[in-house]
């Protein structure tokens, strides 16, 4: 569950294009989709964060990629999940 936290960033961003060009063709025009992804989101953040209450997973998580480099610095793409 941990090393898909991701998703809760990536979910709603997914979901956008789908509801953007084909949202005429969705159930009540697309808003049961982004309905639905904000509610699985909703239900992840809080798992992760009863997760991170019981002390089930040890603290601090950091997952990052890589993103771009521009020249000598490197832009990484990432998710940070501590205590706070």
């Amino acid at each position: 569950m941990l090393d898909y936290s991701y998703l809760i960033f990536f979910l709603p961003l997914l979901a956008f294009p789908a509801i953007l060009f084909g949202g005429r063709r969705l159930p009540l025009q697309g808003a049961s989709l982004g309905i639905g992804v904000m509610a699985v989101c909703f239900v992840w953040s809080t798992a992760l964060l009863f997760l991170a209450l019981s002390d089930a997973i040890r603290l601090p998580y950091e997952f990052a990629i890589p993103w771009f480099d521009f020249g000598m610095y490197g832009v990484t793409l990432g998710v940070r999940i501590d205590g706070m």
